[in-house]
């Protein structure tokens, strides 16, 4: 069941998941037991295998994991590291007037294409010397093609949005397998139109590649085929954000009520061969002076809800009440979507107690978060605790893969750490 040095074999950790999913029919609401393992740890630094620390981590970094290879990305250290489960630096996508010089990986030309020694250097360990202005977030497909959202540095790049009213100037730089730089996407496509800011990069089960971007005023979702082609894109003004019919009603019937609709998440996924979105929403009801409708009285949470809708054209395919499916924690955070399940990690309100057959050889710590897998109609299949290392001090990106593998980038005290869990 266990690899070398202990790890878990994905054949094994495939069967453990299999298992767990089988009994989560009864007995939903009880804390089940999920098991961490702490894969490796980089230091702060600035030389190759290390990442630089900065203010806001959370801002600053993204992590992806495919197969069992990671990509790390750090916008203060301007570079995109590509390491094994075990810690091993396998590439290095590096500016170098914000990185130390590579001794670690060979340095390919510019990471062209080009010419046949390079792609033999690429076989192995190798680094990519370019010019990063703000790398932010990360995606892999299957076949190991990264995306990177950078911003463009010519102030003539930027392309003004009438409709939106802001510059655009973020675009997605894609890197093959080997190194070498692909077409970057913007909105139309390879080539096309910046993006305003990107919040998010998806890889979705049929590679295609799905961009999240944002303005003050609108959400926009673009979504594109493995070779670039725009497949389609819907802008989500925050005007007219969907409500669910009771809480609409209730505003109604009080009168004195205005409610403030926020978007707290949004995670694209498959279902069957459609592209949909989780739209998750906080929602905050206002109570106004009834006589003149002036000043704000109080403004208190009415409820988090889940909106399925469709991914191309914004319809709404149903909707549930998140907070009340999740009644261990706090408001929880969506975190991914994997086998139509969707992913909630919200923090107890209390300490929370030890989950049911708790190995001896484990230290738990404090540093806890509740898990709940929600279906699309709200009904709870497991609830899990998962348990950090001591010393985390801030989760800096958690993920779900679509083998239901949670991962995530840790912060502590003098490094950040990638754990994983797995159901048994």
């Amino acid at each position: 069941m266990k690899g070398p040095k202990g790890r878990i074999t994905v054949a094994a950790m495939t069967a453990c998941l299999c298992c767990a999913m089988a009994g989560c029919s009864g007995g939903a609401t009880r804390l089940r037991k999920i098991s961490r393992n702490d894969l490796f740890a980089l230091s702060f630094g600035t030389a190759e295998n290390q990442i630089d620390p900065a203010a806001n981590p959370a801002a600053s970094f993204d992590v992806d994991m495919r197969e069992g290879i990671f990509h790390i990305s750090n916008s203060t250290g301007k570079k995109v590291l590509r390491l094994s489960s075990y810690g091993d630096l396998l590439a290095l996508y590096y500016d170098p007037a914000s990185t130390s010089g590579p001794y670690m990986v060979r340095p390919l030309e510019n990471g062209q294409e080009g010419g046949q020694a390079g792609l033999r250097a690429a076989a192995g360990r190798y680094a990519v010397p370019l010019h990063f202005v703000n790398p932010t977030c990360i995606a892999t497909d299957s076949r190991q093609v990264l995306y990177v959202a950078d911003r463009l540095e010519a102030p003539e790049s930027r392309v003004f949005d009438q409709n939106l009213g802001v510059w655009c100037d973020h675009v997605v730089r894609r890197f093959g397998s080997q190194g070498q730089e692909l077409p970057t996407l913007g909105q139309e496509g390879r080539g096309g139109t910046p993006f305003p800011p990107i919040s998010r990069i998806c890889i979705l089960e049929d590679d295609s590649a799905v961009i999240l971007s944002n303005t003050a005023d609108t959400e926009m979702v673009h979504r594109f085929g493995k070779d670039g082609q725009l497949l389609s894109a819907l802008r989500l003004p925050r005007a007219a954000l969907p409500v669910p019919a009771s809480l609409e009603s209730a505003t109604v019937e009080k009168g004195s009520l205005r409610l403030h609709p926020g978007i707290d998440g949004i995670m694209p996924f498959i279902s069957g061969k459609e592209f949909m979105l989780a739209l998750k929403m906080d929602y905050y009801s206002e109570s106004l002076d009834p006589g003149n409708g002036g000043p704000p009285a109080e403004l208190s949470f009415a409820g988090s809800w889940m909106f399925l809708i469709d991914g191309a054209s914004g319809g709404t395919r149903g909707n549930f009440n998140v907070v009340a499916a999740d009644e261990g924690s706090d408001n929880p955070e969506l975190i991914g979507e994997s086998r139509q399940l969707f992913f909630l990690l919200g923090e107890p309100r209390a300490t929370p107690p030890e989950p049911e057959e708790v190995t001896a050889t484990k230290t738990y710590t404090q540093a806890a978060r509740i898990l709940s897998l929600v279906d699309n109609s709200g009904k709870v299949h497991a609830r899990y605790m998962l348990q950090f290392p001591q010393g985390t001090e801030e989760i800096m990106a958690i993920k779900v893969t679509g083998n239901m593998y949670i991962y995530a980038l840790l912060k502590s005290k003098d490094s950040a750490k990638i754990v994983w869990w797995y159901f048994y």
